[in-house]
C-alpha cells in the first residue's frame, strides 16, 4: 500500500508486537463470538442471550472452555478463538514478568558497564547530547527523563538526582570515562560534578567531567578558577556553555577567507554575544586589523556593548552602530528598506527573537535576499520544526531563498560539537595564538602571509600543539608566583610583574619549552635544523645565549589577549609587585 512503509517507518519492534497481538485477539474474540453463537449443542442451561454469548467468550482468557463441553462438534471458528484468545493472556504475563524484573536487570546491567558515559539532566540539551552520543557508538547511562523509551540497547535509563552519590554509584560512575552534567540549572550541574569527582576519586584513573553553565561570563569566571588548581593526574573539569560552542561551530562554517563588510546581529543575549566575539576573532584575522561596520540591535544595545568592549577590547575593530530595540518588536524590512544602495549588510544573524518574529523578518527584508550563501541567518534555540523546511533542493517543502536563508540550531550545533577534554585549554591556546597573530601584524612582520596566519581551526596541527602546551602551562606558572586569575571587567586594568618573577617565568617557560621539545626527539646542535631536529637552544638556562633569555622573558610578558581577556591577582602580601594579566606570547616552532 503506497506510504505504508513511512506509516510504520520509527516503530519500534515491541510497538509492532503489541500491535500484532491486539489484532489477533480482536480477531479472536470475533470469531469466538461467532462461533458459539452458531452452536447448536450448547451446556444445558445455556441461553443464546448477547450477554452469555460475550461471557463464554472471555472465558477463553483463562483457559476456561465449559462452552464447548458437550458440544458434538467445534468449528473452525472456535478451534481458532481457543488457542489465538490465551494467547493474550500469555503475553500480558510476560509482559508484566518484564516490567516487573526488567528494572533489576538494568540495574544489575549498568553495574557490569565499563567505560561508558553518564548524561545528567532531563532537558533538551541532555536529549540532544545523549542522541549524539549513541550515534557515535557509546554505551550512555541517562539520569533524569533523558530520551524515553529510547530502542538502542547501548542506552540505560537510571531514575534518580544526580547530585546524590548513591544515583552516581547505582549509574557506576567509578568505571564511567566521562560525565556530562547537562541540566538547565548551572548550581545542579555543578552539584553533580562536585559529588562525581568525590564518588570517583578512590578509583583514581582517566575521568573527564563536562559541566554546562549557562551564562558565558560566568562559565570563563569558573574556568579562571579552574585554572591555576593542581588537578589529580587523570582528572579534568570543563566548563562548557552551549552558546560558545554553538557561535564556534557556526564560524567556522563559513566560507573559508570570506570578509564581512558590514555585519547586523539582532539580539544580544548569550548566544548573540557569544557569536560577536566568535566573528571579531575570525574578522580581525582576515582583514589583518581594518576596521569593518558592526550594527547590533537589542533593548539595551548600547550599555551591552559597552560593557563588552570594556571586557574585550579587540571589539574595537568595528565601527559600531548601536539601535534602541526589542528583538521581537525590530522591523527588519522596514529598517533595510531605507538604507542607501551598497549600505546593506552582506551578513545578517538574528539571534533574540521568538522563531515566527525572526522569520518573518528575514522572509519580509526582500533587499537582503540578494547576498551571498547563507549571509541571512535566522539562529533559534532549537531548529527541529524549522530546520528542513528551508532548502534549496527539490524535495524542500519551501524555498530557502536561494540558499541565502539559513536556519541555525544553537542547541543542536553545541550539543553535536567536539568535546575534547581541554576546553579551557583549548581557548587558553587560541588566544595564545591570536595574539601572536596581532604581534606580528603590529612588527609588520614578513610571515604575515605564513601558514601561521589563519585562524585557529585551520592552523596547522603542529602550530596548535605548540599553543596547547604553553596554554596547559599557564596555571603551573601562576602558581608559582602566587597569581591568581579572573576574567576582567575593564580593558583598562594595567600591571606590571617584578623583574624577578619575569625571570623565574622566563626560566619556568624555556624548561617547559626543552620538555616538549625533547618528547618530540629534538636535540642540541650547533645550527637549527627542523629536519635533523637539532637547536643550540636545547640547553639548560645558564647556558643560553642572552638574545635567547630575552626571548624567554619576552614570552611570559603580559600581552593583549582576545579570548578571553583575564587578569590576576596577587595572593602574596601587599608589599609584593602586582601581577598582571594571565597571559602569555605564543611560540611558534620557528620561533627559537
Amino acid at each position: 500500500m503506497p506510504g505504508s512503509g513511512r506509516l510504520l517507518q520509527g516503530w519500534t519492534p515491541a510497538t509492532l508486537i503489541r500491535l500484532t497481538f491486539g489484532l489477533t485477539t480482536t480477531l479472536g474474540l470475533v470469531l469466538g463470538y461467532l462461533g458459539i453463537a452458531e452452536t447448536r449443542d450448547l451446556p444445558l442451561g445455556f441461553s443464546r442471550h448477547t450477554s452469555d454469548i460475550v461471557y463464554w467468550d472471555l472465558q477463553f482468557f483463562t483457559l476456561d472452555s465449559d462452552s464447548l463441553q458437550g458440544a458434538a462438534s467445534i468449528s473452525w471458528k472456535l478451534q481458532v478463538a481457543r488457542f489465538v484468545i490465551p494467547m493474550a493472556t500469555f503475553y500480558a504475563i510476560a509482559e508484566a514478568a518484564r516490567h516487573i524484573f526488567s528494572g533489576q536487570w538494568r540495574r544489575r546491567s549498568i553495574r557490569k558497564l565499563q567505560g561508558h558515559v553518564l548524561v545528567c539532566g532531563g532537558g533538551m540539551a541532555a536529549s540532544l547530547l545523549t542522541q549524539r552520543l549513541l550515534a557515535f557508538g557509546e554505551t550512555v547511562v541517562s539520569i533524569g527523563s533523558g530520551l524515553d523509551g529510547h530502542p538502542e540497547r547501548r542506552h540505560f535509563q537510571l531514575a534518580g538526582d544526580p547530585q546524590s552519590p548513591e544515583t552516581l554509584k547505582a549509574a557506576a560512575v567509578g568505571r564511567a570515562k566521562t560525565v556530562y552534567a547537562f541540566a538547565e540549572d548551572t548550581a545542579a550541574n555543578l552539584g553533580t560534578a562536585l559529588t562525581a569527582e568525590a564518588v570517583h576519586r578512590p578509583r583514581g584513573g582517566q575521568f573527564t567531567s563536562y559541566v554546562h553553565v549557562e551564562e558565558p561570563e560566568l562559565c570563563q569566571a569558573l574556568r579562571a578558577r579552574r585554572l591555576v588548581m593542581a588537578s589529580e593526574p587523570g582528572a579534568r573539569v570543563d566548563f562548557v556553555n552551549s552558546s560558545e560552542l554553538a557561535a564556534r561551530v557556526l564560524v567556522e562554517g563559513r566560507v573559508p577567507g570570506q570578509a564581512i563588510g558590514h555585519l547586523l546581529i539582532v539580539g544580544l543575549g548569550p548566544f548573540g554575544r557569544s557569536l560577536l566575539l566568535e566573528l571579531t576573532r575570525q574578522q580581525r584575522v582576515l582583514t589583518y586589523g581594518r576596521r569593518a561596520k558592526l550594527t547590533v540591535v537589542d533593548d539595551r544595545s548600547a550599555s551591552i556593548m559597552d560593557d563588552l568592549v570594556a571586557r574585550y577590547p579587540f571589539l574595537n575593530h568595528w565601527e559600531r552602530t548601536t539601535i534602541e530595540c526589542s528583538p521581537a518588536e525590530f522591523h527588519l524590512a522596514g529598517w533595510s528598506s531605507q538604507l542607501a544602495e551598497g549600505q546593506e549588510p552582506d551578513q545578517t544573524y538574528l539571534c533574540g527573537a521568538d522563531p515566527v518574529s525572526a522569520l518573518r523578518g528575514a522572509l519580509t527584508a526582500v533587499r537582503l535576499w540578494r547576498g551571498r550563501p547563507q549571509s541571512l541567518v535566522v539562529c533559534l534555540e532549537n531548529s527541529l520544526t524549522y530546520g528542513d523546511v528551508f532548502h534549496t533542493e527539490a524535495e524542500a517543502l519551501l524555498d530557502g531563498l536561494g540558499g541565502v536563508l539559513h536556519i541555525f540550531g544553537v542547541l543542536e550545533a553545541a550539543c553535536g560539537s567536539e568535546f575534547d577534554g581541554q576546553e579551557m585549554i583549548e581557548q587558553l591556546a587560541r588566544s595564545i595564538h591570536e595574539t601572536y597573530q596581532a604581534s606580528v601584524r603590529g612588527a609588520a612582520s614578513a610571515t604575515a602571509g605564513s601558514e601561521v596566519m589563519v585562524p585557529w581551526h585551520v592552523l596547522p596541527e603542529t602550530y596548535r600543539r605548540s599553543s596547547r602546551a604553553q596554554a596547559a602551562h599557564v596555571g603551573f606558572k601562576l602558581r608559582e608566583i602566587g597569581c591568581m586569575t579572573a576574567p576582567t571587567e575593564s580593558g583598562t586594568h594595567h600591571f606590571a610583574f617584578a623583574d624577578e618573577e619575569v625571570e623565574h617565568l622566563a626560566r619556568l617557560e624555556h624548561q617547559r619549552w626543552l620538555d616538549e621539545r625533547r618528547a618530540s626527539n629534538w636535540r642540541y646542535g650547533r645550527v637549527r635544523n627542523d629536519l635533523a631536529r637539532t637547536s643550540p637552544s636545547m640547553v639548560p638556562w645558564a647556558e643560553l645565549t642572552e638574545e635567547d633569555k630575552a626571548k624567554d622573558r619576552e614570552f611570559v610578558l603580559p600581552s593583549p589577549i582576545s579570548s578571553p581577556t583575564w587578569a590576576c591577582a596577587s595572593s602574596a602580601p601587599a608589599s609584593s609587585a602586582p601581577c598582571g594579566p594571565c597571559t602569555s606570547r605564543a611560540v611558534t616552532p620557528g620561533a627559537r
